[in-house]
């Protein structure tokens, strides 16, 4: 693990494997989205299957694998 790079798990999306069926049947009650791919279609049913800690730490997890964790980071890509 270097640079704050979030753990993953088998499922290779950042979230516990315990989750998956909640993410299955909340994938199942989206599959009718229009307009939605099947990757956004996921990430829309993991983030409505989180529980609220993990709603705070799944934007954590994404700044840090990106490296925009810190705000000298971002400053350096550009952010505000």
């Amino acid at each position: 693990m270097g640079r704050g790079i979030p753990p993953r798990t088998r499922s290779g999306y950042g979230v516990n494997l315990k989750h998956g069926k909640e993410i299955s049947r909340v994938l199942r009650k989206i599959c009718s989205v229009p307009r939605l791919s099947e990757d956004e279609k996921h990430l829309f049913a993991r983030s409505l299957a989180a529980s609220p800690d993990e709603r705070w730490r799944l934007p954590k997890n994404f700044l840090r694998s990106h490296y925009l964790f810190t705000r000298s980071s971002r400053k350096k890509y550009g952010f505000k």
